[in-house]
């Protein structure tokens, strides 16, 4: 089960409408949507092996990751690290001064990357079953 409907508890299909329409909102204008930059993440041999999707905002000095995937065959190898550093190569000229993401509480791989990469939490969002 993905990730999302896992965590929120609702089916796949819920999920994929609430995507569609988050999709939609975010990139408005596809591929061409201002400030919201796709990449495919490759290895050296030019193999893509996950996607980027990052909106930089405030004035291009925040950026925010709306999803970093790895393949399932090519993860746990470094790639997402490297995406990472390739990333902050990118935008640190550019003047950007921080990248922002949200990960699922119960992602600890994901968790450990980032913390490692030298994020930090800067708030949680708490959800009691009744």
């Amino acid at each position: 089960m993905p990730k999302r409907a896992r965590n929120f508890d609702t089916s796949v299909e819920e999920q994929r409408t609430e995507a569609e329409r988050q999709y939609a909102e975010l990139l408005n204008d596809g591929l061409d949507t201002e400030g919201h930059r796709l990449w495919k993440i490759t290895r050296e041999t030019g193999e893509v092996v996950g996607d980027l999707w990052v909106r930089i905002a405030g004035g291009g000095k925040r950026a925010f990751i709306f999803f970093i995937g790895i393949d399932e065959p090519h993860r746990r190898k470094g790639h997402g690290k490297q995406a990472l550093e390739a990333l902050e190569a990118e935008l640190r000229p550019q003047g950007v001064a921080s990248i922002g993401l949200n990960v699922f509480a119960d992602n600890a791989v994901a968790r450990h990357l980032y913390e490692r990469q030298g994020y930090h939490a800067t708030n949680y969002n708490m959800m009691k079953e009744l």
